[in-house]
């Protein structure tokens, strides 16, 4: 995934309106660049303070046709998304839309350091399936915000869902989420968790069947 891809989905990601297969992938890049993690924190934290002032409040009448009008350029049929979107989330994209305008203006003059602007992973581990061959990278990240990410090497098809467990060091164990083989045939899965979980001293994936079939421990 390029930068450019990245911007693309930017204020979608941001407000939580985008399948979980393409999520993986924004995660997953924003983890690796600091410009486009940093683009997503302030995003998020946009869309964060927006959904708690306007949740309970109907927009205006004539509120929709004014932020499409200030959309337009970006986007070919307005009139569609209006119809496919509910009003909260056309605002919230709109707001996200020209924060991120705002954010290039001032990149183009200031540009992001990688210190300031970097995510932080404070685990990391490789995956290992049960026959010993090692099957990727996992990745705990406290910015921007709690995390598990999962990098899989040359995933192979299968059928049902796994478990992604995560284990603290006094033995408790909890499932963070769930993938099948199309959340993952990427090569990326990622699920926020909470700040607790980041304490995890080792993570399994476990089948349907309770059985582990690939570990990580995190150091």
């Amino acid at each position: 995934m390029t930068c450019e891809q990245f911007k693309d989905s930017l204020a979608e990601l941001a407000v939580g309106s985008i399948e979980a297969s393409e999520r993986s992938s924004l995660l997953s890049h924003a983890s690796a660049c600091g410009s486009c993690q940093a683009a997503l924190e302030q995003m998020s934290s946009v869309a964060d303070r927006l959904l708690d002032e306007t949740v309970q409040i109907e927009p205006p009448a004539g509120f929709e046709d004014r932020v499409l009008g200030r959309l337009a350029s970006a986007q070919t049929h307005p009139g569609a998304n209006r119809q496919q979107r509910p009003r909260l989330v056309i605002g919230l994209l709109a707001a996200c839309a020209l924060l991120l305008a705002g954010i290039a203006a001032v990149s183009a003059t200031h540009p992001f350091r990688a210190s300031e602007s970097a995510s932080h992973t404070l685990r990391r581990g490789v995956l290992t399936r049960a026959d010993g061959s090692t099957n990727g990278q996992v990745l705990l990240l406290d910015k921007p915000r709690p995390m598990v990410v999962v990098t899989v090497d040359h995933p192979k098809p299968f059928t049902g869902r796994v478990n992604c467990n995560l284990v603290l060091a006094n033995g408790t164990t909890s499932t963070v989420g769930t993938w099948s083989y199309t959340d993952v045939e990427s090569g990326t899965w990622a699920v926020g968790v909470s700040q607790d979980w980041l304490a995890a001293v080792r993570m399994n994936v476990v089948n349907g069947d309770g059985a582990v079939v690939a570990t990580s421990p995190l150091d």
